[in-house]
């Protein structure tokens, strides 16, 4: 029988024999060296890794894909395993003509545009053919007919304004042609009239 004295056998990855012979109870199997810095916050629950304490077993959440969602408020992203799959849900209303002026969401800025009506009192009566206004987030068109006449450019009139020339040529262009060309549109001119127009205008 071999003398085999105090065998030192080492661990690898495939089995390592213990010769034949005799072993004077000496030897022995070299230990693994455990000095691994990991936690078990570090390695995946149900997984088991080796470090200073021995065998241990992790702790670690796995998430798997996570699809946050903006809001009002910061979204916290939680600790674990994300798999690279996750993601930040967007939104295709997320424009700048959806956006308020003068308000900034997620780096898109609002449109000039689009303002706060809501302060608006306008009618469609209030307001001539074809004008349009915001009221209260709602379109009025209006539906005021022009009242056209006859006034000077400025007041006092220039020497060489006639009033009734103006007068006879306006109503010819209107009940004619239906063509204001000699005429003003009195209630697009409120600068330009007398009082008492201007209070027609604005009834």
């Amino acid at each position: 029988m071999v003398n085999r004295g105090a065998v030192t056998v080492t661990p690898g990855s495939s089995d390592q024999p213990i010769p034949e012979g005799y072993h004077n109870g000496s030897g022995k199997v070299t230990a693994m060296a455990t000095t691994g810095t990991a936690v078990p916050a570090d390695v995946l629950a149900g997984k088991t890794f080796m470090n200073s304490s021995g065998a241990t077993t992790g702790t670690m959440t796995t998430r798997g894909a996570v699809t946050i969602t903006p809001g009002t408020s910061d979204q916290p992203i939680l600790a674990g395993h994300h798999n690279g799959s996750g993601k930040v849900s967007g939104d295709p209303d997320l424009t700048s003509g959806n956006i308020k002026a003068g308000t900034n969401i997620f780096g898109v800025t609002g449109n000039s545009n689009v303002v706060d009506t809501s302060s608006g009192d306008a009618t469609a009566q209030q307001l001539l053919v074809g004008k349009i206004a915001h009221v209260d987030g709602n379109q009025i068109v209006g539906t005021r007919p022009k009242i056209y006449g006859c006034l000077p450019p400025a007041f006092p009139p220039p020497i060489n304004w006639n009033i009734s020339q103006c007068q006879n040529d306006c109503l010819a262009d209107l009940h004619t042609f239906g063509d204001p060309t000699h005429c003003i549109a009195l209630c697009d001119n409120l600068a330009l009239i007398p009082d008492v127009v201007t209070q027609l205008c604005q009834l």
